[in-house]
């Protein structure tokens, strides 16, 4: 893991993300403490292994928005599932950024097939995912927001996910099955503290 004394940029609503080579077992929070700037009473952190991949210690914290913060990890403090503890102190430093950083992406969707669920998804400028939300079947006119996104431009991909399996599939011609639909859309560039309002139609399920 990356630990020093440059600040790390830190979402005021997601937890700080640590990540080790070898799967973690066990966390000591004894071993550990958080201090926010200057203060001199430590608090106990929130740390847990993440349940999906237990490479990643997570740091669930109340941020407080342009607080610096210092997480002290004694040796001992994390053991991995081989037993092997960490054998020497790792110290991060936190800088919460301020939610005026950020914008939202309020979303108008139209057009929706009311029978199959959909797979929203918003894209980076390299094709990456930068987020994936699920959509149930509902309504043919659907409203929701994306709150304190990177400031950005973003692509947002509509998947129509026919078998609800929570991935795009590309159908199979022995057995006559079409592609799932998909819809792509550029957005407008997101600007710091903005709400970018934007209507997709989807005409029936997709292009």
């Amino acid at each position: 893991p990356r630990s020093g004394p440059d600040p790390v940029r830190q979402h005021p609503e997601e937890d700080f993300l640590i990540r080790f080579r070898a799967p973690a077992s066990r966390i000591d929070t004894s071993m550990a403490r958080l201090f926010r700037d200057s203060l001199p009473d430590p608090m106990t952190p929130n740390l847990y292994i993440d349940s999906s991949d237990a490479r990643l210690i997570r740091l669930r914290q109340g941020w407080q928005e342009n607080a610096t913060y210092r997480l002290e990890l004694q040796p001992g403090a994390i053991q991995d599932l081989f037993g092997r503890n960490l054998d020497s102190a790792l110290v991060f430093q936190i800088k919460a950024e301020p939610r005026k950083s950020f914008g939202n992406i309020r979303l108008k969707l139209s057009g929706l097939d009311t029978i199959y669920p959909y797979l929203l998804e918003l894209l980076l400028a390299d094709g990456s995912i930068y987020l994936q939300q699920r959509l149930e079947a509902g309504g043919e006119t659907r409203e929701l927001e994306f709150r304190l996104l990177p400031p950005q431009a973003f692509t947002l991909r509509v998947v129509e996910d026919r078998n609800r399996n929570g991935v795009w599939d590309s159908g199979r011609y022995d057995g006559k099955v079409q592609p799932e639909r998909v819809k792509l859309h550029k957005l407008e560039a997101l600007r710091a503290n903005w709400d970018l309002e934007a209507e997709v139609k989807l005409e029936n399920g997709g292009d």
